[in-house]
């Protein structure tokens, strides 16, 4: 028994094995993380920090005058005038001092409102604000505030869009120096803004009319000095870099991760090995170890490559490694969380990889939305927003980069602190939340498995987690089922159980009813016994997978039990698994595994030891034939191989019971044979259940077998008990000759059997039902026979029995009373005519109409079915357009500033510097006063020397703690005051001046306190419009938005040709008459439409949102024009790409994969390299060439062009508003950047040229396809190298009827020709030099039906491609109706129908628009396509199916309906490839009889089959097909004379209790046979029955019957059977010559 542990361990070896096994996948999920963090490497090797080597010393400032006294600042008058409010005699006195100190007329206001709306009309100096409380005081209140009023739009700043900033008090990131040239610290400059010299004139005044006698010196502003230091550009660069590197680091590892986990239950692994015993949460568990160790060794390089200094300075140089890595190992959980989460969602690995690739870069989106705004977002936003794990690592990094910045970086220590003052959001908060996020995705992956599991699991109810059954875990409760078996009704139809054997599986009144009271299986009782292989069969829908699936464990019962090896499958599941093997429909195989890896593993599952399991392994391979395999991955071997090692699977491990479902299925009968063999030796010890659609192996293997019908168990014996049960006894087959006397023939039978019956009549076989009873009869009937056989007219016959077919037709029909007289396989083809016959089909342009209409008919009824590809191509440009400008306006800062109080309550932990002797000075005593008032966490530190001395000494020490907390300072000295400030805060000039002037003020009174309030003006509605415009460039963000919708989009319109062209359906368009340039031309005129409406709702969205420069209709007319032209583009490009791909979800994760490359990366690259910073513009323009090629490079850079050219028109026409006598021609000359082309121009930003490229590729791409699909590639390529094919050997021993038909077809003349329907004339087909098929030759008439057989590989379906123009001929020529393949397909296609191998069909029609679709094609008239469709739709018995999606159909239904899609538009000709695949017996035989309508109708058919049967039923002639030539032609019957070597001879014995007396009997009747029947090879032997096997002998068929008739009572004999060896005999006696390719 494997424990938990071992399985554990094994699962990580097979996830192990198959990583390794993708070397070159593996070595890239490592690589490509190394790759992206060199670029960082790259990036840091370029740019060298450069050392400042003297310490940089600012100049003071001085507060007490205006110093800008302009006129006009940027093209405004200013009006240099002082506003005040509220107006009264105390506060004019002291605006008087403030005008009289500065030097300008002062104007005051009732109050704040009035002066605030002069203010913003009239653009006054500034207003200072006092409390309207004040208007009616008379002296000054002890704590005074006063607001300054200035624009918020700053007057002398360089920035565009510059502001007060007085959101925020530090400087966000600032690595090095700021702003190292300006005394003033930079903006906000409140020293040239007045701001500061506004501030002393009111402080001053208030000081004076407290104490009108105060001294008051000079007060100047100086910066702290800043130490030497190094000049490092990078950190701002990395700032956005490096989340963008780790984002791509890991893309490639998650998609491949999620594809990993998502095709072992594509492919019904997981299920498999869950009931193989494997708890799903070990799963999950060996998964994630896998990927968390994979990804380890990535985080390692990247933390490497990060950490480690390279010339002498690391990307992250402050940084703590262990919490760098430590933070990546956190991040690597939720990426594996969210792989988990992303696989459950999708039954298809390729689409479920190619959604996460999406979402990857979605789960990133809120961080590139807010990334500009970072500062101005609430604490609680950004946590929100890291739900989003990708968006929670980019946080963390730019906190990180931050604490860089402040020369901290990443350390444990500092895991929790936020970079700066103003962020509550720290590297610690990302780690949690990415933990949350792990959580929460693991959740939402574990419920969704349990309520989707894909098509193989059993889902529970969304509500499962509230139901009380989930926490109370307790079991159905067992009510107690009695082990005997119930009594029977009907009990003839049930064989004795056998007494002496142990029975493995029994089930007890098995009961399920699924949801809708729909009742699969209805209580089942049936014992399967050891040593024995019991078969299931049942139609479609009959309840056998249920049953299977019951055993297993997937289903639970609704009542009653089972019991496998004694354990119930109620309550003790786990023991059922431990020692059951299981072999599902599809092989459960992973693809990298070798043979023997399966092998082990499989084993070690089910717990082989470990001593003994080589031992094992090697049995197995021996016994399966795989030997020479053992090392070959599961992928190299051929179908039929990998059915053997899913049934090794099964056994291995020693299982006691073994379910096999459709073990045999795709396997051509001699591999088939081989894996029979298999089975019956391994049946000793255990109890194998096996189901099949295939009777006769249900006849060979099955000891015993079960019919199932409505989820009822019919019958159930041994095969030969069914039979004769069932049966109607023995059929006599005769082959006609030219001149057949049927009458006589039935009068000969009559005389001995009265109601003999003529069965069927078909093409040159005769056959009649000879009743049992009359067995005693047969001697001398046959004996008449064989003496006037020439008579008769026949050339030969033959007797064959009841067939296992039979007896399933009745016992697993819905009948089983009146069995005595009906036959259920009558097919009597005289009377009944086939209906479509003589039907008038348009011709000419009628034709061309009804074509063009049918093509339109299925493009429109697809697109609208596939309603989720719709949807989500309309919405996607709409919310990449929402986002772009909701980025925008989000970043744009239109609220209005908030005011801000200047003072140190704002801050925390701060250390403020003052220089001055207390004793001198009292004011320095006040200063200190204040700081001790204010408290908390603000320290005054005294220095002993100068200030600058001070912060010099300290900066070398300890830079980063004067960088963050050493704000202001002071220096109180008898020549002058200066306030010192840190300009890493925006706010602190205004805050130092504030200091000096409440020390003076409180030296005066103790009590009292000046506070300034910087309360800015609201926008002025200009800068709102302009904020909202540039918005960080609304156009580059829409330009780059729109290429990625478009690349998503685009990508779309592949899966529907990738689908169409892989279910061969556009071939079956082909061949139904439509011209390949129509069919492209109409797929391309919808497929336009479609997208010109995603156009137009694109546009629509970019109207609704007026934002400038793409809002009239002009401009939205230019980015019209352009997306048409990408339309005209896109469309062929992506059909051509369609050629590549096999899978649909593959070609569409590719083609976008390759469209956001191209849109998004080559974009960005060329934009890089045309930057200003960097001087590559050549290579930029190098690149651009090249890149025109890409329509969705070219459809992004031309919306960036677009953009460019009218935000520059914008703002060059604000600038030439303001000057006077300013056009927009002449404002060129005043700036070059303003010389900007038209639009349409072929300079470089016109958008001319991508017009143009968007043309010709689109046009280009075009010829290519209709070159591809017209071959005239190919055939350039054969003139080319001229192809001669190797020379092809003449056949050896060739068959007399196969030379006897070459010589016929050779002989033909053209209007010979024209007599028949189909002539192949040595048509040979190489591939390379292997040669598929080899000279074919044969003519088919009308009302043949020919049939070609041969095992997988034998050269069937090339003929049928031959056939259909699928493929081109080697050489040889064929004509239908005499027209010639070679030269004319065309008129060919309208004479011949296709049911190819597999249904190609358009999965969102219903049967009645397909129908309808091919009519129209065939060019059926108008008015008889629904006749039509609903008469082939009855002929082939899916009418009540009509009216639903051919994806809903069974496997069976399908092929009818594929059939019906032949057999529309009467054509001569009708190929059907192997047509009944998937039918149960009973739909087979409606379909045989609407064929042989078909082909008494005058049609020709050619038809390959698995089935012998079949073959037997339908065909006139056939050949059997070996490596490419014929081996053997003529009629079932004449083959089987002619190749057939013997009978069959089944022999039961009377049972006798004495088992001595048992062995004495059968001993008597093998002496018996061997004597009598020269050469007997008993077969099989099972209790008392017996199987010979008798090979050719000279006795005729009378003198056997004699034999046995006369010596029946003598050898206690209960019954005899005795027939002919059946067709599948001829066929394995030639196909054992097939090689294996």
């Amino acid at each position: 028994m494997t424990s938990n542990g071992q399985k554990f361990l094994l699962l990580l070896e097979k996830n192990w094995i198959i990583q390794k096994r993708h070397y070159l996948q593996t070595l890239f999920e490592i690589l490509i993380p190394v790759l992206c963090c060199s670029i960082l490497l790259l990036v840091r090797g370029l740019v060298d920090p450069e050392y400042v080597e003297k310490t940089t010393v600012f100049d003071p400032l001085p507060t007490d005058s205006i110093i800008n006294r302009f006129p006009v600042i940027n093209g405004e008058r200013v009006d240099h005038r002082l506003a005040y409010s509220p107006q009264n005699v105390l506060l004019d006195r002291i605006m008087a001092d403030v005008s009289e100190a500065l030097n300008i007329s002062v104007v005051g206001y009732p109050n704040a409102q009035t002066m605030e709306s002069t203010l913003m009309g009239q653009n006054l100096l500034a207003g200072v604000e006092f409390g309207d409380s004040l208007s009616d005081a008379t002296s000054l209140p002890e704590k005074l505030s006063f607001a300054l009023r200035f624009p918020a739009e700053l007057r002398y700043s360089a920035g565009l869009l510059s502001d007060w900033e007085t959101r925020l008090l530090m400087v966000p990131f600032t690595p090095r120096l700021r702003n190292p040239y300006s005394d003033d610290g930079g903006a906000p400059s409140y020293y040239n803004e007045n701001f500061l010299s506004v501030q002393t004139a009111v402080s001053k005044a208030i000081i004076r009319e407290r104490s009108p006698a105060a001294d008051m010196p000079q007060v100047f502003i100086q910066r702290f000095p800043y130490p030497p230091y190094y000049d490092d550009p990078i950190l701002q660069a990395m700032e956005q870099l490096l989340s963008t590197v780790i984002l791509l680091s890991f893309f490639y590892t998650c998609i491949v991760m999620v594809k990993h986990i998502a095709i072992e239950k594509e492919r019904q692994l997981k299920e498999a090995m869950k009931i193989m015993g494997l708890p799903n949460w070990l799963h999950w568990a060996a998964w994630f170890v896998k990927n968390i160790l994979l990804l380890v060794i990535a985080i390692s390089l990247i933390t490497l490559l990060l950490c480690v200094s390279i010339n002498g300075t690391a990307i992250l140089e402050y940084s703590d490694w262990t919490a760098v890595w430590f933070f990546l190992f956190v991040y690597s959980i939720a990426i594996i969380c969210f792989c988990f989460m992303m696989s459950v969602f999708f039954n298809k690995a390729n689409i479920a990889s190619g959604i996460a690739g999406l979402m990857w870069f979605v789960f990133v989106m809120p961080y590139n939305v807010t990334a500009q705004n970072y500062d101005g977002m609430s604490t609680g936003s950004k946590v929100g927003l890291s739900l989003f794990f990708n968006s929670a690592m980019s946080f963390a990094m730019t906190s990180t980069l931050r604490m860089e910045a402040n020369q901290v970086g990443l350390r444990w220590s500092s895991l929790f602190t936020p970079a700066t003052i103003d962020d509550g959001f720290s590297v610690g908060t990302a780690i949690i939340m990415l933990l949350v996020d792990a959580v929460i995705y693991l959740a939402i992956a574990l419920y969704v498995e349990q309520v989707m599991p894909g098509q193989f699991g059993v889902a529970k109810p969304w509500n499962f987690l509230v139901k009380k059954e989930f926490w109370t875990k307790k079991g159905p409760k067992v009510e107690d089922v009695p082990r005997r078996v119930l009594e029977r009704q009907n009990s003839r139809y049930f064989e004795a159980e056998p007494s002496s054997t142990n029975a493995g599986i029994q089930t007890v009144n098995l009961r399920k009813v699924f949801s809708g009271n729909k009742v699969a299986v209805e209580g089942l009782n049936v014992k399967m016994y050891e040593d024995q292989i019991t078969v299931l069969l049942g139609h479609n829908g009959a309840g056998k997978t249920t049953t299977m699936s019951m055993l297993t464990g997937m289903f639970s019962p609704t009542s009653g039990t089972a019991y496998l090896n004694g354990h119930d499958i109620r309550t003790n599941i786990e023991g059922v698994r431990q020692s059951m093997g299981l072999c599902p429909q599809h092989n459960v195989l992973f693809d990298e595994m070798t043979v023997s890896e399966h092998l082990r593993f499989f084993g070690r599952l089910k717990g082989v030891p470990k001593v003994s399991l080589a031992d094992e392994i090697d049995r197995y391979l021996k016994m399966l034939e795989l030997l020479d395999k053992r090392n070959a991955q599961s992928q190299t071997l051929s179908g039929g191989m990998k059915r053997k090692l899913a049934v090794g699977i099964a056994l291995c491990g020693g299982s006691k019971v073994v379910l096999l479902d459709e073990p045999t299925s795709g396997m051509d009968p001699s591999a088939r044979r081989a894996l029979w063999d298999l089975l019956q030796k391994e049946k000793k010890n255990r109890t194998m259940l096996l189901s099949t659609h295939f009777m006769d192996e249900a006849d060979v293997l099955g000891d015993r077998i079960a019919i199932m019908a409505d989820g009822v168990l019919k019958t159930v014996g041994s095969p030969f008990f069914l039979k004769k049960t069932f049966g109607v006894g023995y059929r006599l087959i005769c082959v006609k000759g030219p001149y057949c006397n049927r009458d006589l023939l039935c009068q000969i039978l009559r005389s001995y059997i009265p109601d003999v019956r003529v069965e069927t009549d078909i093409g040159s076989e005769l056959s009649f039902v000879l009743r049992e009873s009359y067995i005693g009869v047969f001697q001398k009937m046959l004996e008449e026979l064989e003496r006037r056989m020439t008579e008769c007219g026949i050339t030969s016959f033959g007797i064959s029995l009841t067939t296992m077919e039979e007896v399933f037709l009745k016992a697993g029909s819905d009948t089983l009373l009146d069995t005595e007289n009906s036959n259920g396989t009558a097919i009597d083809t005289t009377n009944r005519n086939y209906s479509l016959n003589n039907m008038n089909l348009l011709t000419g342009n009628d034709l061309l109409f009804s074509q063009i209409k049918g093509q339109f008919l299925k493009k429109m009824l697809s697109s609208l079915r596939s309603w989720g590809t719709l949807i989500i191509q309309n919405v996607i440009p709409i919310f990449f357009v929402i986002m772009s400008f909701v980025i925008v306006q989000s970043i744009s800062k239109d609220q209005d500033l908030p005011p801000l109080k200047i003072s140190m309550d704002s801050y925390k932990d701060t250390v403020t510097v003052l220089e001055g002797d207390s004793a001198v000075d009292t004011r320095v005593q006040a200063y200190q006063n204040i700081f001790k008032a204010i408290g908390g966490s603000h320290r005054l530190e005294k220095v002993p020397n100068t200030v600058p001395e001070f912060i010099l000494e300290k900066s070398k020490t300890a830079i980063s703690e004067v960088n963050v907390r050493y704000l202001v300072g002071a220096t109180l000295n008898d020549t002058a005051y200066t306030g010192w400030f840190n300009n890493k805060g925006y706010h602190t000039a205004p805050l130092a001046l504030s200091l000096v002037y409440n020390a003076i003020m409180t030296a005066e009174c103790p009590t009292c306190e000046i506070t300034v309030i910087n309360k800015p003006l609201p926008y002025q509605l200009k800068t709102t419009l302009s904020i909202v415009n540039t918005g960080l460039n609304a156009g580059f963000q829409l330009a780059f938005n729109t290429g990625f919708a478009m690349a998503f989009v685009a990508a779309l319109f592949i899966l529907f040709y990738i689908r169409e062209r892989t279910s061969r359906a556009k071939l079956l368009q082909y061949v139904s008459g439509t011209n390949i340039a129509l069919y492209w031309v109409v797929a391309f005129i919808w497929d336009y439409l479609m997208f010109m409406v995603t156009c137009l709702l694109y546009i629509a969205t970019l109207a609704i949102f007026q934002e400038e420069g793409w809002s009239s209709f002009e401009e939205l007319g230019r980015v019209f024009l352009l997306l048409m032209l990408f339309g005209v583009a896109f469309l062929p490009t992506t059909y051509l790409c369609s050629f590549l791909f096999a899978v649909p979800a593959t070609g569409f994760v590719v083609v976008m994969l390759i469209n956001i490359a191209s849109g998004a990366i080559f974009f960005t690259a060329v934009t890089l390299l045309k930057f200003d910073g960097i001087d590559l513009d050549d290579i930029g323009n190098a690149l651009e060439w090249v890149f025109m090629f890409f329509p969705n490079f070219v459809l992004t850079h031309g919306l960036n062009n677009i953009n460019q050219i009218t935000s520059t028109n914008i703002f060059c026409k604000k600038q030439c508003d303001v000057l006077e006598g300013c056009t927009m021609e002449n404002v060129c000359k005043l700036n070059a950047r303003c010389c900007v082309p038209d639009v349409f121009s072929f300079e470089e930003l016109g958008i001319n040229r991508n017009l143009l490229f968007l043309a010709f590729v689109g046009a280009s791409s075009f010829c290519v396809i209709l070159a591809l699909e017209y071959r005239l590639l190919h055939r350039l390529i054969d003139l080319v190298f001229k192809r001669k094919n190797p020379w092809t050997p003449a056949p050896l021993d060739e068959d007399s009827d196969v030379s006897a038909e070459k010589k016929r077809v050779q002989a033909m003349s053209s209007i010979d020709r024209n007599q028949y329907s189909l002539v192949m004339k040595d048509l040979t087909k190489y591939y390379k030099s292997f040669l598929a098929v080899n000279n074919l030759s044969v003519a088919i008439d009308r009302s043949e039906c020919f049939g070609l057989l041969g095992v997988n590989g034998a050269g069937k379906t090339t003929t049928f491609k031959m056939m259909t123009g699928d493929e081109s001929f080697s050489s040889g020529e064929a004509w239908v109706k005499g027209v010639s393949l070679t030269t004319n397909m065309s008129t060919v296609y309208q004479k011949i129908g296709y049911c190819p191998q597999f249904d190609a069909l358009l999965d969102d029609l219903t049967g009645r628009e397909t129908l309808k679709m091919y009519a129209l094609l065939r060019g059926v008239r108008p008015v008889d396509v629904g006749n039509v469709s609903l008469t082939l739709a009855e002929d082939l018995n899916f009418l009540k199916h009509i009216d639903k999606k051919t994806k809903e159909y069974s496997g069976g239904n399908k092929r009818k309906l594929s059939t019906a899609l032949a057999l529309m538009g009467n054509p001569s000709v009708v190929y059907l490839d192997e047509p009944t695949t998937g039918m149960d017996p009973g739909a087979k035989r409606q379909f045989w009889d609407m064929i042989c309508k078909v082909r008494s109708s005058g049609k020709s058919i050619v038809l390959t089959s698995h089935s012998m049967e079949e073959c037997e039923a339908l065909c006139t002639r056939l050949a059997i097909m070996v490596n490419g030539e014929f081996k053997c032609l003529g009629s079932t019957q004449h083959l089987k004379n002619k190749f057939s070597k013997g009978f069959l001879l089944t022999i039961k014995v009377n049972k006798s209790e004495d088992v001595q007396d048992q062995e004495r009997r059968t001993g008597l009747v093998k002496s018996f046979v061997m004597n009598q029947f020269g050469g007997a090879v008993l077969k099989e032997e099972y209790q008392d029955s017996l199987s010979f096997h008798v090979p050719q002998s000279d006795l005729k068929w009378s003198a056997m019957f004699g034999l046995m008739e006369s010596n029946k009572t003598r050898l206690n004999i209960e019954d005899y059977a005795l027939g002919q060896t059946s067709l599948e005999q001829v066929f394995l006696f030639f196909t054992k010559y097939q090689r294996i390719v």
